[in-house]
């Protein structure tokens, strides 16, 4: 089975080599001391699952640098800091799409169980990607008629098929009813 992988990013190298410490024996653990080298190793790495970042860093912050992050990485993120500093962590949920916070000096067994939950979120969330790609190539292949409704009868999900059969296009379908649809 392939270890799941793991980017460090910190301005203290002794941190790094405590993380590695930590974590090489179960994950493979990448390392920077730079957010900017961070998010190149990110753009490169399209399997990196968990980002464990220091918010105090020259050049960017942690939680922009993860805000950055999310518009092309699907990684976990988990925000590191020795700084009680709220407005922070704050921001990193907001923007960063953090999953998880630790203060240092951190208690190993709680990061290893954050990381732990970080990366079986990443998982499930390659999972439900599949799936709804499956479902998708379904909806988009299928000669049947297929259509989702919700409790009003509103089109949630309808393929070409079904929406050719109202005369319309599915675009068009997606929030009305059959009888709205009907009537414009």
């Amino acid at each position: 089975m392939t270890r799941g992988t793991i980017l460090a990013v910190d301005d203290e190298p002794d941190i790094l080599i405590a993380l590695e410490d930590l974590f090489e024996d179960t994950y493979r653990v990448v390392t920077t001391t730079k957010p900017a080298d961070a998010l190149a190793i990110l753009r490169d790495d399209p399997d990196i699952a968990v980002v464990l970042s220091d918010q105090r860093m020259p050049g960017m912050a942690g939680d922009a640098m993860l805000s950055e992050m999310r518009g092309f990485h699907e990684a976990q993120a988990i925000l590191l800091t020795g700084y009680a500093d709220i407005s922070a962590v704050i921001g990193a949920l907001n923007r960063g799409g953090i999953s998880g916070y630790v203060a240092k000096p951190w208690d190993a067994d709680l990061l290893r169980g954050t990381v732990r939950n970080a990366f079986e979120r990443h998982a499930l969330g390659r999972e439900l990607a599949t799936e709804r790609a499956l479902l998708r190539g379904l909806l988009d292949h299928s000669d049947d008629a297929i259509s989702f409704k919700d409790a009003e009868g509103r089109f949630l999900r309808l393929n070409a098929r079904k929406a050719a059969l109202l005369g319309l296009d599915v675009a068009t379908c997606l929030g009305r009813s059959e009888a709205e649809l009907a009537v414009a």
